[in-house]
């Protein structure tokens, strides 16, 4: 997982070693994706960075080609003034 702090000016901190084998790398994929929900459980954020990770996605894998699939999910939040 790499951390981007500026959606408006995405690039890929790590030139090499960004796209890996999934055979090579599936463990620490998995431990990655389970951990996800946990890391994220306090973020009141609503907002979406859904068009730099797109962004940032095609910057890492133009060199090398590659299938990307994306998948998007949101919350919706409800506000009531009283």
């Amino acid at each position: 997982m790499l951390i981007v702090p500026d959606v408006q000016d995405v690039y890929t901190p790590l030139q090499t070693d960004v796209i890996v084998l999934l055979s090579e790398c599936r463990q620490h994929l998995e431990v990655l994706l389970e951990s996800i929900p946990t890391m994220f459980q306090s973020n009141r954020t609503s907002e979406s960075a859904f068009g730099a990770a797109i962004k940032a996605a095609f910057l890492a894998m133009k060199d090398t080609g590659g299938k990307l699939l994306v998948f998007q999910s949101g919350v919706v939040l409800n506000y009531y003034i009283s």
